[in-house]
């Protein structure tokens, strides 16, 4: 099964250039470095001779996790439609000055509330805790400020010619957030952007630009991993980085061994699911009772009680964890390849829109569904959080009256 594992992974990253004619494909940008954890790492994990947890189901889950999503997206490039996008519009009017103003504000005000509660090592050194707090009382604060931190980061881009201090800067505001996806979501925020966007954007695709991104980004996310993950200490790196340590892999793997023993009444019909959907979105001040633990976290729970409660919010399962606690290996195989179908479908559309409209609009949907867009892919469900994330881009750019391309003349 490991070795099946290695070939996918190989075999599916070349696909995906060979049949877009693209090594900078959004589907190989969005995926890499999952890809490279789920299964080139435990690869290289028994080679080194350690000990890797891995079951037939899981890998088979997650093996039609990927496939299907590529099939989809390859799909959706394939597929020919007559999009509208309206009328070219300059996006550096003073409505999307204000917009930026406004997220700005709004990430100002959200630091300085780290600071105030956590002093300034607590807010940008040591500031996990902050993110820990989320599910207890802060969190209605947090992930709006989160929000527009993303909406500052993306539409930024679009505005300011000092990429590279837009970046810092934004990397800087992350900090008191006291988790590493949200680092790694402004930076492929701007590698989209200048593989996608950017005018100049032939000349980044080159080869020579390909094969340092390939070796170099999974290494850094590899280390914000490690250094942001609970339990890890310098022994543990090696072990971590080649799979053994993997904390989503392995927990998944081992949640379907010990299956019986976590859950002796079975699967959880939806529960999971359900609070994933529902519970995020209503404030804890309107639902003073709303339970604290729900969701993805309540199957952490369920499974480590003491790290969950220590924690508050890991260890993780990865994105198989809720389909297959909720319902089974078949009955998870059926949510994967409805919600895999729609996304993989939807982000092969949106990335030939986005490719030949480079607008702000297309942009943003081109993130809803490769990285969570505005929200980040840990809040809810996938396909909620795309309905909900492409709502808020409509009622942001709603008074530009869609008119979102970058320049004066269309690019042909």
């Amino acid at each position: 099964m490991i070795i099946t594992a290695a070939i996918f992974y190989l075999l599916i990253i070349v696909l995906s250039i060979i049949i877009t004619g693209d090594k900078y494909n959004m589907f190989l940008m969005s995926n890499i470095i999952f890809l490279t954890t789920t299964f080139l790492f435990p690869f290289l994990g028994i080679l080194v001779g350690l000990d890797v947890v891995m079951t037939v189901e899981g890998m088979v889950m997650y093996l039609l996790y990927y496939f299907i999503f590529f099939a989809f997206y390859i799909l959706g490039r394939k597929v020919k439609f007559n999009d509208n996008i309206g009328t070219p519009e300059n996006t550096r009017g003073f409505y999307v000055y204000l917009v930026l103003w406004f997220c700005l504000g709004v990430n100002i005000l959200f630091v300085l509330y780290s600071v105030a509660n956590y002093g300034i090592q607590g807010a940008f050194i040591n500031s996990r805790e902050v993110y820990t707090t989320t599910r207890t009382g802060s969190g209605q604060i947090y992930y709006v400020a989160s929000i527009f931190l993303n909406l500052y980061a993306i539409l930024g881009l679009f505005v300011y010619k000092r990429k590279i201090l837009h970046f810092l800067f934004c990397v800087l505001l992350a900090l008191p957030y006291g988790t590493k996806g949200k680092i790694f979501l402004i930076l492929i925020y701007n590698l989209a952007y200048v593989f996608f966007v950017n005018k100049d954007r032939e000349k980044y695709r080159r080869l020579k630009y390909f094969l340092p991104i390939v070796i170099f980004i999974p290494l850094i996310m590899v280390g914000a991993f490690w250094y942001t993950s609970i339990g890890l200490d310098q022994s543990a790196l090696l072990q971590f980085v080649i799979g053994y340590g993997n904390e989503y892999e392995n927990n998944f793997h081992d949640m379907i061994i010990h299956f019986d023993h976590y859950f002796p009444h079975g699967y959880l019909n939806g529960t999971i699911l359900f609070g994933d959907v529902f519970y995020p979105f209503i404030p804890r001040v309107l639902w003073p009772g709303k339970p604290l633990i729900f969701g993805d976290l309540y199957l952490s729970y369920i499974i480590y009680p003491e790290a969950t409660i220590a924690n508050a919010g890991a260890p993780s399962f990865g994105p198989l964890g809720q389909p297959y606690a909720d319902f089974g290996f078949w009955g998870g195989l059926v949510q994967i390849f409805i919600e895999q179908s729609i996304l993989g479908f939807l982000l092969g559309r949106a990335e030939t829109k986005c490719i030949k409209y480079p607008s702000i609009f297309n942009f943003f949907l081109l993130i809803a569904l490769s990285f969570g867009g505005l929200i980040g892919l840990a809040a809810t469900n996938r396909l909620v959080l795309l309905a909900f994330n492409v709502t808020l881009i409509f009622i942001i750019f709603y008074p530009l009256k869609y008119k979102f391309v970058l320049n004066k003349k269309l690019r042909q």
